[in-house]
């Protein structure tokens, strides 16, 4: 129920792009940034810088490469889910409510608080780097499975069927 005017009949095409870039926040309800001067840092950007700090890591030696491809695959569900090109300082508590909520009905809760711990340490990178001036605010909803879920969901799987001593001797004796 509100007008929004982006310009004059005079430039159409400025018009035009101006309407293609405030849309997608105003269909959600937000206040449109103030025009992108270009050296704000995107998602892109900062996935990228994350993963090579990374991998110099692995290649030195100091991290694994277990761990590395699991910050790999945290990576690209952050590019998938809020857009590579999306500028960080434009993330809100409410985008990552609903990727707390994208994550919830694919992964169980153990894999949940790994992937926002992971999350979160991809986002303190950039703080950390310089990338973005501020911290980044995540919100209530953006936190781990409680202790009692996480206990729940151990709880639902049942008694494992080997103990690690088994596991060895059934090995040692192969």
């Amino acid at each position: 129920g509100k007008t929004v005017y982006f310009g004059s009949w005079d430039d159409p095409d400025g018009a035009l792009d101006r309407f293609n870039r405030e849309w997608p926040y105003l269909k959600d309800g937000r206040t449109p940034p103030a025009e992108e001067t270009g050296d704000g840092c995107t998602i892109q950007l900062l996935v990228n810088s994350f993963l090579t700090f990374k991998q110099d890591r692995v290649e030195s030696g100091e991290f694994s490469r277990r761990s590395f491809l699991d910050y790999h695959t945290t990576c690209g569900t952050l590019v998938a889910h809020l857009g590579r090109d999306r500028r960080i300082d434009d993330l809100r508590p409410d985008d990552f409510a609903g990727l707390r909520k994208s994550l919830a009905q694919r992964v169980g809760p153990v894999r949940l608080g790994n992937e926002i711990t992971r999350i979160r340490s991809v986002m303190k990178f950039g703080y950390d780097q310089e990338l973005v001036d501020r911290p980044i605010r995540y919100g209530q909803s953006f936190d781990r499975p409680s202790k009692r879920v996480l206990q729940q969901a151990r709880n639902e799987a049942g008694p494992r069927l080997f103990e690690a001593k088994e596991i060895h001797r059934i090995m040692g004796a192969a």
